[in-house]
């Protein structure tokens, strides 16, 4: 359609490398995936259209993983968590990168399904300040 932009093949699949040097990091025997997944991080934010960091794509890259290993509902622990806190020790990413990717991916979602639960909203409230952050907030229904 008229106004639509097509997603770059290139980007989606340096992305889609980085999802699978981190589902290779966050395996007990993964440890040497993690400079994968750092170099991969640079690549991708060395393109042009991209205005991130490394640490702050491997963030959102985490975050997303988490919410989907959480909505397999195995009851397994969470191995993206692990790893983040692993990242964080190795100075790959900063807590700051995981703290921002979550609420990215927070809001994301409250903007898609027009809910949140009210402790996410409540966080995003929190950093969502002002005119702007009100604006976006009222797009969102606070549900208890």
């Amino acid at each position: 359609m008229l106004g639509e932009t097509q997603p770059d093949p290139e980007l989606a699949h340096i992305s889609d490398q980085l999802d699978k040097a981190l589902i290779e990091a966050a395996k007990p025997t993964g440890g040497a995936a993690v400079g994968v997944a750092w170099e991969v991080a640079h690549q991708l934010a060395s393109h042009p259209s991209i205005d991130s960091t490394p640490g702050q794509l491997i963030g959102v890259h985490l975050v997303r993983l988490s919410v989907s290993h959480a909505a397999e509902g195995t009851g397994a622990p969470d191995p993206y968590a692990s790893l983040g806190h692993a990242l964080i020790r190795l100075k790959v990413c900063t807590n700051a990168d995981l703290d921002n990717a979550f609420l990215s991916v927070v809001l994301s979602s409250g903007l898609a399904g027009g809910h949140l639960e009210a402790g996410l909203y409540d966080q995003l409230a929190a950093v969502l300040t002002g005119d702007d952050g009100k604006a976006i907030l009222a797009k969102i229904e606070r549900r208890a």
